[in-house]
């Protein structure tokens, strides 16, 4: 974790002394997001199937989810953007029948800092580039009940390094308002958790991960304040 601070600290100086060495103009801003991506979860995928073929129950994997954020931070010059943010991400999954039931619950509280570099353009649409690191922490539950022989549940604790790339389209719309769209890639793998306090395994003995890589798309709206 020291590295990921360390790493965004430069690349947060080394945007800010650019944009001033420019002569930018820096704007604080704030905003909101709302996206979709795609997940690996391939442990937590196998033991679905595991499940499935036990019970034979129709439990859909898990491979996608939504995500809903907020951010915020400083508009160095109209080239560089320096942010931080919060995002929290949905990933979940449960059936029920012959008196089983379980239910997936593994949403992850994602925190993150980054730096975009917009290209050069005249036009209020604006193409950029944004790379950001963070951490993904699970903060999920996972609950069981057979008929007949009751119920568990229990808290899902695990925390990884989050990295993520994106192209990023900024409109705009008014001169303290900017409609974000982006697209992009999101590498958070969480490669050990607990339940209850107890570390989960595979059935080769592996740890069990819960990875959150892959697609990302969302469509973000910042407020320029100054």
């Amino acid at each position: 974790m020291r590295k990921v601070v360390l790493i965004l600290a430069a690349l947060m100086f080394v945007g800010a002394t650019g944009g001033f060495a420019a002569g930018g103009s820096p704007s604080v801003w704030l905003g909101a997001s709302v996206g979709f991506g795609t997940y690996g979860m391939g442990d937590i995928n196998d033991d679905i199937k595991d499940f499935n073929a036990a019970t034979e129950l129709n439990m859909d994997e898990i491979s996608n989810g939504v995500a809903f954020g907020i951010m915020g931070g400083v508009q160095v010059n109209p080239a560089i953007n320096l942010m931080a943010g919060f995002e929290r991400v949905a990933a979940s999954t449960d059936v029920g029948g012959g008196g089983v039931s379980l239910e997936y619950s593994l949403p992850a509280n994602v925190l993150y800092g980054g730096v975009q570099y917009n290209l050069p353009s005249e036009s209020p649409f604006k193409i950029g580039f944004a790379g950001a690191i963070g951490l993904a922490m699970a903060a999920g539950e996972i609950r069981y009940t057979e008929s007949g022989e009751g119920s568990f549940s229990g808290d899902v604790e695990g925390s990884g390094v989050l990295f993520q790339g994106q192209l990023v389209g900024d409109y705009y719309a008014a001169p303290t308002v900017v409609i974000c769209p982006s697209v992009g890639y999101r590498l958070a793998k969480i490669g050990e958790f607990e339940v209850d306090n107890d570390i989960v395994y595979n059935d080769d003995g592996s740890k069990m991960e819960l990875d959150y890589s892959g697609l990302i798309l969302r469509l973000g709206l910042k407020f320029l304040l100054n």
